[in-house]
Protein backbone atom coordinates (compact mmCIF):
# COMPACT_ATOMS: atom_id res chain seq x y z
CA UNK A 1 0.00 0.00 0.00
CA UNK A 2 2.86 2.41 0.67
CA UNK A 3 3.81 2.06 -3.03
CA UNK A 4 0.34 3.27 -3.95
CA UNK A 5 0.15 6.10 -1.43
CA UNK A 6 3.87 6.96 -1.61
CA UNK A 7 3.90 8.13 2.02
CA UNK A 8 4.09 5.33 4.61
CA UNK A 9 3.37 7.72 7.48
CA UNK A 10 -0.13 8.40 6.09
CA UNK A 11 -1.12 4.73 6.08
CA UNK A 12 -4.23 3.96 8.08
CA UNK A 13 -3.86 0.19 7.59
CA UNK A 14 -0.80 -1.99 8.22
CA UNK A 15 -0.22 -5.74 8.34
CA UNK A 16 2.00 -6.02 11.42
CA UNK A 17 2.34 -9.80 11.38
CA UNK A 18 0.95 -12.61 9.29
CA UNK A 19 1.49 -16.36 9.39
CA UNK A 20 -0.16 -18.46 6.70
CA UNK A 21 0.19 -22.23 6.94
CA UNK A 22 -0.64 -24.57 4.11
CA UNK A 23 0.08 -28.26 4.20
CA UNK A 24 -1.01 -31.43 2.47
CA UNK A 25 -4.15 -32.80 4.10
CA UNK A 26 -4.71 -29.76 6.35
CA UNK A 27 -6.97 -26.80 5.58
CA UNK A 28 -4.93 -23.57 5.13
CA UNK A 29 -4.99 -21.21 8.11
CA UNK A 30 -3.99 -17.58 8.57
CA UNK A 31 -3.08 -15.87 11.84
CA UNK A 32 -2.88 -12.10 11.41
CA UNK A 33 -2.10 -8.99 13.43
CA UNK A 34 -3.14 -5.76 11.71
CA UNK A 35 -3.28 -2.11 12.67
CA UNK A 36 -6.12 0.11 11.53
CA UNK A 37 -5.65 3.73 12.51
CA UNK A 38 -4.42 3.46 16.11
CA UNK A 39 -5.95 0.08 17.05
CA UNK A 40 -4.33 -3.35 16.72
CA UNK A 41 -6.46 -6.39 15.85
CA UNK A 42 -5.64 -10.09 15.91
CA UNK A 43 -7.59 -12.70 14.00
CA UNK A 44 -7.41 -16.25 12.70
CA UNK A 45 -9.34 -18.05 9.97
CA UNK A 46 -9.18 -20.95 7.54
CA UNK A 47 -9.82 -20.89 3.81
CA UNK A 48 -9.54 -22.69 0.49
CA UNK A 49 -5.99 -21.38 0.14
CA UNK A 50 -3.61 -18.99 1.87
CA UNK A 51 -5.09 -15.86 0.31
CA UNK A 52 -8.65 -16.97 1.13
CA UNK A 53 -7.66 -17.71 4.74
CA UNK A 54 -6.05 -14.26 5.05
CA UNK A 55 -9.11 -12.48 3.65
CA UNK A 56 -11.42 -14.55 5.89
CA UNK A 57 -9.33 -13.51 8.90
CA UNK A 58 -9.74 -9.84 7.91
CA UNK A 59 -13.48 -10.27 7.44
CA UNK A 60 -13.84 -12.05 10.80
CA UNK A 61 -12.83 -8.91 12.74
CA UNK A 62 -16.17 -7.75 14.11
CA UNK A 63 -15.29 -4.28 15.44
CA UNK A 64 -17.59 -1.81 13.61
CA UNK A 65 -14.72 0.71 13.42
CA UNK A 66 -12.50 -1.76 11.54
CA UNK A 67 -12.29 -1.45 7.77
CA UNK A 68 -15.29 0.74 7.12
CA UNK A 69 -14.41 0.56 3.43
CA UNK A 70 -15.25 -2.33 1.10
CA UNK A 71 -12.38 -4.77 0.57
CA UNK A 72 -11.84 -4.82 -3.22
CA UNK A 73 -12.06 -8.06 -5.19
CA UNK A 74 -8.82 -9.60 -6.48
CA UNK A 75 -8.78 -9.38 -10.28
CA UNK A 76 -5.33 -10.65 -11.21
CA UNK A 77 -1.82 -11.21 -9.92
CA UNK A 78 1.64 -11.72 -11.39
CA UNK A 79 4.50 -13.46 -9.60
CA UNK A 80 8.00 -12.43 -10.68
CA UNK A 81 10.85 -14.81 -9.90
CA UNK A 82 14.42 -13.66 -10.51
CA UNK A 83 16.41 -15.70 -13.03
CA UNK A 84 18.61 -18.51 -11.76
CA UNK A 85 16.07 -21.03 -10.50
CA UNK A 86 17.26 -21.17 -6.89
CA UNK A 87 14.77 -22.46 -4.34
CA UNK A 88 15.60 -19.67 -1.86
CA UNK A 89 14.82 -16.90 -4.37
CA UNK A 90 12.71 -13.99 -3.21
CA UNK A 91 9.65 -13.27 -5.34
CA UNK A 92 7.69 -10.12 -6.04
CA UNK A 93 3.94 -10.25 -6.61
CA UNK A 94 1.97 -7.51 -8.33
CA UNK A 95 -1.72 -7.65 -7.45
CA UNK A 96 -4.47 -5.95 -9.46
CA UNK A 97 -7.62 -5.21 -7.46
CA UNK A 98 -11.11 -4.39 -8.66
CA UNK A 99 -11.17 -0.82 -9.92
CA UNK A 100 -7.57 -0.95 -11.20
CA UNK A 101 -5.72 -0.48 -7.88
CA UNK A 102 -2.33 -2.24 -7.97
CA UNK A 103 -0.10 -3.24 -5.09
CA UNK A 104 3.30 -4.95 -4.90
CA UNK A 105 4.22 -7.47 -2.26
Amino acid sequence: MSDVLESPESLAFEVKNCVIVTSKGVKPIANIVVRYKERVYESQATGNGGYDAFMNALRSIKDPDFLPFIIPRLEDYEVHIPPGGKSDALVETTITWEGGLRTRV
